[in-house]
């Protein structure tokens, strides 16, 4: 983490000039808005009100005991602001040694040594089509699975199926009603979808379906035999359909555990709500009532004694303390499901849960320009299929156009490249916001996209292909003395690695990654225009040092967003 430790050495040369400070705040280290001004400031008015001195000249006292400080080149005091300069060649040192010594934990800051962290994401409902909506939950929640497990904690990814609810009583009646045992092992999750769009439109005409679809579920809450054997059977096959999909996106569990994991634990549960005074009756059904907080009454069971949605997650909350003592346990679901979740958190502080705290909602937005003209379920798997076939065409075009090293696998690299533009147009903005899917900009190897980092990638390790130097151990970092503006800004970059990173974790928030890898992609590039490699003499290793350290942190970044770096493309 070298930023991080140029950062703490000024932190701690302001603790050593004012020892008196009982506290210094982060909030005063910023970056210079021109990098000629340098690479980091200090601003004094934050301990200003502390000193009872005027900015100025808490600046002054700063930059004078500053002079010096081994790492940085040259102090700017510049009215209440303090500039510092790193030492190219310190700077060199650190980076480079880092990602040498590092390797594939390079960038990765340790953040969440001895916490506990549930991730729930994904969660498709069960006998239904994995659609293009499940989408950003699965690739948002992968991402923060794999950045908080790099950065030191103890991670557990839960899928939380769909797979309970009074929709299944439908789909039960359905099938004791139309059940076809050669449809349903032909095409699972086509065939109970279709039914149950079916049943679904002529429940409007027919008041008899809903009611038998209530008794169905109520029988499959009870543990029915005959009710059970078939939403079992139903639950598998999806299950190995929905397997097909997370293959194909790199993306594994922890635990698998829908809605009807925690069926025996719902008496128990509506107990504990009970024994608090918090359980009302409301014609026939129970609530909890949340007025004082402004929000609706929390429906915890129908009339019919069903339960519902609510409930269900009061028991998964529950186990999930119970289980895994987490300190935070991050739901990775719609903005649409705002209230549930602050009814959720609402119940459980009512129940004096402390670790209710802990419980995140990471909301993201919606995906626009991907539905039918009929309003239709769009299914993932088709997407992905055309994110392939789209992106062979793009790869045997830069084949024709001689970018490409050596012999491929035009399938192999369709597939990575078709996959890496999907998740990184899903990642690469604020996730809080609606995305667009735009194919061509999607596959630009040119533009803001996966592939254009795939590309970057491939491009550094053909760099040390031909320099015939996979790893570079000697090189001599005193020749960053006379580093250019364009060495300096590469290096810099690479050092701010981790501070992105943490930013990604601490905001759940994966865009801030995308971000610094095409800044860092865009500055290499910028980088490799004005600096020959091969052959520069005694310029060569040092600058294959880089190229390295550049290859190591856009394969690392790629890694924990879910794109798999390519060799060659």
């Amino acid at each position: 983490m070298p930023m991080r430790r140029f950062q703490e050495a000024l932190l701690g040369q302001v603790r050593q000039t004012f020892p008196e400070l009982a506290e210094i705040p982060e909030q005063i280290l910023t970056v210079p808005p021109d990098p000629a001004m340098g690479d980091l400031c200090l601003q004094a008015f934050p301990l200003a009100k502390a000193l009872r001195r005027p900015p100025q000249q808490i600046a002054e006292e700063i930059a004078t005991g500053a002079a010096g400080l081994p790492g940085f080149s040259k102090v700017d005091q510049q009215g209440p602001y303090v500039n510092f300069f790193l030492d190219p060649v310190a700077l060199a040192k650190a980076v480079l040694g880092e990602a040498a010594e590092r390797g594939e934990a390079y960038g990765n800051p340790e953040l969440g040594a001895g916490q506990t962290v549930v991730v729930d994401y994904s969660s498709p409902n069960i006998a239904k089509p994995f659609g293009i909506g499940h989408l950003r939950s699965t690739v948002i929640g992968a991402a923060l699975y794999r950045l908080y497990r790099a950065t030191g904690y103890r991670v557990v990814g839960i899928n939380h199926l769909g797979d309970w609810g009074t929709q299944f009583g439908l789909l039960l009646a359905a099938c004791e009603d139309e059940g076809d045992e050669a449809a349903l092992e032909a095409d699972p999750v086509e065939y109970c979808y279709r039914l149950y769009v079916d049943y679904s439109k002529r429940r409007d005409h027919d008041v008899t379906i809903a009611d038998r679809a209530r008794q169905w579920f109520k029988r499959l809450e009870a543990g029915d035999q005959a009710a059970v054997v078939l939403w079992t059977r139903i639950r598998e096959l999806s299950l190995r359909e929905f397997d097909q999909v997370y293959g194909r996106l790199g993306v594994s569990f922890d635990y698998v555990r829908g809605e009807s994991y925690y069926n025996q634990r719902l008496e128990a549960t509506l107990e504990v709500v009970r024994e608090a005074g918090l359980l009302q009756e409301d014609a026939g059904a129970l609530i909890v009532d949340l007025s004082d907080l402004d929000m609706p009454p929390g429906l915890l069971a129908k009339s019919d004694g069903a339960s519902t949605y609510l409930l269900r997650d009061l028991a998964a909350a529950m186990s999930r303390a119970e289980d895994f003592s987490f300190d935070r346990c991050l739901y990775v679901i719609g903005s649409p499901q705002a209230l549930h979740m602050q009814q959720l958190r609402a119940v459980l502080a009512k129940l004096g849960c402390p670790w209710a705290e802990g419980m995140v909602h990471v909301n993201f937005g919606h995906i626009l320009g991907m539905k039918t003209r009929e309003g239709n379920l769009i299914f993932l798997n088709q997407v992905l299929d055309e994110a392939a076939q789209r992106s062979r065409a793009k790869v045997e075009e830069n084949q024709q156009r001689g970018w490409t090293e050596g012999d491929i696998d035009v399938l192999a690299i369709a597939e990575a490249v078709g996959l890496g533009a999907i998740i990184f147009n899903d990642l690469k903005q604020n996730r809080v916001h609606d995305i667009t899917f735009d194919w061509d900009r999607m596959l630009n190897f040119d533009g803001d996209s996966g592939p254009y980092l795939q590309y970057a990638y491939s491009r550094t390790g053909g760099i040390l292909r031909k320099g015939e130097c996979e790893v570079v151990a000697e090189y001599d970092a005193g020749a960053f003395a006379q580093a250019s503006e364009h060495d300096r800004a590469l290096l810099v970059a690479l050092a701010n690695m981790s501070l992105a990173v943490e930013r990604s974790v601490v905001d759940n928030a994966p865009h801030h990654l995308c971000q610094y890898l095409l800044e860092l992609a865009t500055m290499f590039s910028r980088w490799y225009t004005n600096h020959q490699v091969l052959g520069s003499g005694e310029w060569e290793a040092p600058r294959l040092a880089v190229v390295h350290a550049v290859r190591q942190a856009l394969g690392n970044g790629l890694r924990l967003l879910g794109i798999t770096p390519l060799e060659r493309m």
